[in-house]
């Protein structure tokens, strides 16, 4: 399945940013949805297509990434950093 794009900023330094949904059946037959960020630009490109099911992380993540300008050869390694903060944090209701 293809990846949708949900929410897409551009910012002054000439990346978009762009948070993505795609559906995926579970192995117990069940579809889920899951989410992931592309960063274009400058001749350049990174993109993560599932990086959670959780959209609230994902997107809080997109804005992160989008406020800061994160050059797209950082995505993974922030996103990394990002999944092992949850992990050790329970999610903020």
């Amino acid at each position: 399945m293809s990846n949708q794009i949900i929410e897409s900023t551009k910012t002054s330094s000439g990346y978009t940013y762009s948070l993505t949904t795609k559906f995926l059946q579970s192995e117990d037959g069940d579809t889920v949805g899951v989410y992931g960020i592309d960063i274009t630009g400058c001749g350049e490109c990174a993109f993560l297509s599932d990086i959670s099911t959780d959209f609230e992380r994902v997107h809080e993540l997109f804005l992160l990434l989008s406020q800061e300008q994160a050059y797209p050869v950082h995505l993974a390694e922030i996103a990394e950093d990002m999944i092992n903060e949850w992990s050790q944090s329970p999610k903020k209701h």
